[in-house]
């Protein structure tokens, strides 16, 4: 039934831009042969150069197929409501935006309205109506009546924070070519996001005119001024001795450009850095540290730059607007997993050691 569905579909997408050698007939005989989801996804794949819409509809149907495969399910008609909203966009898709569950949802409802529309399922002729999106009293289910599951961030505790610190120094991972600006560029990255909080967007936008000196309560800080951020516009200030001497290796070693980011990419000079980079840095750091984390992104030096703050006895309201969070819920949803008596009694055991 998928393969008429696809074909239905590929027959009614706006059709007036592509070339005069695309023969949507021949397709349309491909998809029908297909066996399996992957077949049609590789078809997919290939009318993707002219028809890109038609490969963004199988892409969900793929995932909720591999889905209904691993759940081993006897007859079509045990797909229910409720795998589609707990097992599929529940949890198959725990880690998706909410914008692309919208449009999974989307994708497979348009699939089971089809067969419920063209499917003989009794004697009598009459089809088996799924009501996919349908509860057991027949209402709609709409997406935020969908029961989430809490998302645990991912973060590293003090003991990793201090791993992690201590081997950022001894890491060699660097291109031979370019290796002591390589190394400068992402020991700087890698220590703005720990001692910063900011995102890899914001970090890639950052520029030297964003950065400046200060003096406050006679202590030197490097304040960095995030602006049009996603998030909101604030002042970030780094202690000098956590952060001066990074910064000014790299910028001896970085060259004069036309454009203000502070990072660039090497092999094309001209471009700011992609956030990829950024992604790749802290993943070649962790490893170098030897510490594994269910996801590695630049997110888990943010979750970890606000629940150290918070340990530490940073105000709330300041550490809140510091991340830029926009309201107070989102930033107690991050700092609910500190531990403030930990970070006590590692002080305890620190002030030991110095005697």
């Amino acid at each position: 039934m998928k393969q008429h569905f696809l074909v239905f579909k590929l027959s009614k997408l706006d059709n007036s831009n592509i070339k005069d050698d695309f023969d949507i007939s021949f397709y349309f005989q491909q998809i029908k042969q297909c066996k399996n989801i992957k077949c049609i996804k590789n078809i997919a794949l290939d009318i993707k150069k002219q028809l890109g819409s038609f490969y963004n509809i199988v892409m969900p149907l793929e995932r909720f197929y591999n889905l209904i495969e691993k759940m081993k399910l006897n007859s079509i008609t045990e797909i229910t409501n409720s795998i589609f909203y707990e097992d599929f966009l529940g949890k198959e898709l725990d880690d998706a935006s909410q914008s692309k569950k919208v449009t999974y949802k989307s994708a497979i409802k348009q699939l089971f309205d089809y067969v419920d529309e063209h499917n003989n399922y009794y004697d009598n002729g009459e089809p088996y109506i799924f009501n996919i999106t349908k509860d057991n009293k027949g209402n709609t289910v709409s997406l935020p009546r969908l029961k989430q599951r809490r998302k645990v961030p991912i973060f590293l505790n003090q003991e990793e924070l201090e791993k992690l610190n201590k081997n950022i120094m001894t890491c060699n991972n660097f291109v031979k070519a370019n290796y002591e600006f390589q190394r400068a560029k992402d020991i700087l990255i890698i220590k703005l996001l720990i001692y910063s909080g900011i995102t890899s967007s914001e970090l890639v936008n950052l520029k030297l005119s964003d950065i400046q000196e200060v003096v406050n309560n006679s202590k030197k800080y490097l304040q960095l001024n995030i602006h049009d951020s996603n998030l909101s516009d604030r002042l970030i200030p780094i202690s000098n001795k956590n952060i001066i001497r990074h910064y000014n290796k790299y910028l001896k070693l970085r060259e004069s450009q036309e454009h203000d980011y502070l990072f660039y990419d090497k092999a094309d000079t001209n471009k700011q850095l992609r956030t990829q980079y950024v992604l790749n840095t802290v993943k070649k750091f962790f490893k170098c540290a030897k510490i594994s984390k269910p996801k590695i992104t630049a997110e888990v030096l943010r979750n970890t730059f606000g629940i150290t703050l918070h340990n530490l006895g940073s105000p709330e309201k300041y550490t809140r607007e510091l991340m830029g969070y926009k309201t107070p819920q989102m930033f107690k949803e991050l700092v609910k997993y500190a531990d403030k008596e930990f970070i006590k009694a590692s002080s305890v055991f620190e002030n030991i050691d110095k005697l």
